[in-house]
């Protein structure tokens, strides 16, 4: 997943970079905004992949939103 990728999922979602980051389990909103920027502190900040999971997951799966709370829906 690229920065611009998880940019567009969180806008698609509908979600805010501190709601992202609890369904997700980071720090904080500022963690996500150094992932959609690629870097953080200076230093390079990846997507983790287990994030990348997570996502995938909250995007085609129904009953994951539902327990989340996010009323995205795909169709």
């Amino acid at each position: 997943m690229t920065p611009s990728e998880l940019t567009a999922i969180i806008t698609q979602l509908g979600v805010s970079r501190a709601e992202l980051a609890r369904i997700v389990g980071a720090a904080s909103d500022r963690t996500v905004r150094g992932w959609e920027h690629g870097e953080r502190n200076g230093r390079p900040a990846p997507i983790p992949r287990s994030v990348e999971i997570i996502l995938d997951l909250v995007i085609h799966v129904p009953a994951v939103r539902k327990r989340l709370g996010i009323s995205f829906r795909l169709d």
